[in-house]
């Protein structure tokens, strides 16, 4: 008999398996005296251990990882002609005021998330150049005094040509993020 039974053993099978198990929640992580295999669970005495890490032996070590890692969002990587910011200092901001708007001409809405976690709701003509943004920024007085770039879309991509408008990098209607450069 014995089948059926739920012993984790069968006794009439050529291939017999020994099922136990070993509690290593209160063990801290890489503790090697819990590497061996003992416990309440029985195991293999059949030197090198069933449980330990590595599985290529007794007692192999972790190996380390040794690849690269990918970050989501905050990449500090600027292309070579940069679109690089330098904020302008308080007292200078009134020389650069952002135009107005041309009410005769398609406008859009931008939102500009900033470092300091406010957001810019700006108002601006289609026709107007990426530049325009980086204006109302540095007059807002928000715009911080380390250098920064801006980034749009999804995946993020840095804004480089402050020159092209904002209906040909299409900014319309989007929100773009200041990052640190």
């Amino acid at each position: 008999s014995g089948a059926g039974t739920g012993t984790g053993t069968d006794t009439g099978a050529s291939g017999d398996a020994t099922v136990g198990l070993v509690d290593k929640r209160k063990i801290e992580y890489g503790d090697d005296s819990a590497r061996g295999g003992g416990g309440s669970g029985g195991g293999s005495s059949s030197g090198g251990s069933s449980l330990g890490f590595g599985g290529r032996g007794g007692n192999s070590e972790p190996a380390a990882f040794t690849g690269e890692g990918q970050s989501l969002g905050g990449s500090t990587v600027v292309a070579a002609n940069g679109g690089i910011i330098t904020p302008t200092v308080t007292g200078t901001a009134i020389a650069e005021l952002p135009p107005s708007v041309d009410e005769s001409s398609p406008k859009t809405t931008i939102q500009v998330r900033l470092l300091c976690g406010k957001r810019l709701r700006i108002v601006t003509n289609k026709s107007s150049k990426i530049r325009v943004l980086v204006q109302h920024i540095n007059a807002s007085g928000d715009a911080g005094e380390e250098p920064y770039v801006l980034s749009a879309g999804f995946p993020p991509k840095t804004l480089e040509d402050l020159e092209q408008t904002v209906d040909e990098s299409g900014l319309a209607g989007s929100q773009v993020t200041q990052k640190k450069a």
